[in-house]
Parts: structure tokens; C-alpha cells; sequence
């Protein structure tokens, strides 16, 4: 199958969770296809806190869920901030 099809059918997905209209499973949906479609090992989604200019977890793997319970990161001391500034992902090499 070719990577554009299998990209698709990855998206289509996500809009049928999306159908369902309960939060949580659409979220771990979304982050799964962007783990997949990026080749990422994980991906999770943050929230920004406009007043405290920190980054927050909304949604993560079942397998990362202590990440909810991390205090909120100001945004100067993350990765998020270079992936903002560049409109583009930002990689980095595994620290094994």
C-alpha cells in the first residue's frame, strides 16, 4: 500500500472518532495518528496557558498518564517554543 493511502485511511480514522463526540477516545486518536504519521515513538498534545506562558498535557498514551499530573512548563523551556517559533516539528535524537 502506498504511504499516501495508508495516510488516509490513518486520517479517516480520526474523523470517525471524531463522530463519536466523546472527548478523551478523539484525543487519544489524534495523538495516535500523529505518533504514526510522523514515525514518532509518542506524541501527546499540550495546552497553552496565555497568562502563565506555560505549557500544559491535555492528552497523552494510556502508558504516559503521570504527565497529567506534572505541574505546568514555562513555555521558554521547552521544545514547543523552537516548534513554534519554526512552524515546522522539531526532532531530536533518542537520549539512549
Amino acid at each position: 500500500m502506498n504511504d499516501e493511502v495508508r495516510d488516509f485511511g490513518r486520517l479517516a480514522s480520526v474523523v470517525r472518532a471524531a463522530r463519536s463526540l466523546e472527548l478523551e477516545p478523539l484525543l487519544q486518536e489524534v495523538i495516535a495518528a500523529a505518533s504514526d504519521l510522523t514515525g514518532s515513538e509518542v506524541a501527546a498534545i499540550l495546552e497553552f496557558d496565555e497568562r502563565g506562558k506555560s505549557l500544559r498535557f491535555l492528552s497523552v498514551p494510556p502508558h504516559y498518564l503521570g504527565a497529567h499530573r506534572l505541574q505546568p512548563t514555562p513555555m521558554e523551556e521547552t521544545l514547543a517554543k523552537l516548534a513554534i517559533q519554526q512552524c515546522a516539528p522539531v526532532r531530536f535524537p533518542d537520549p539512549k
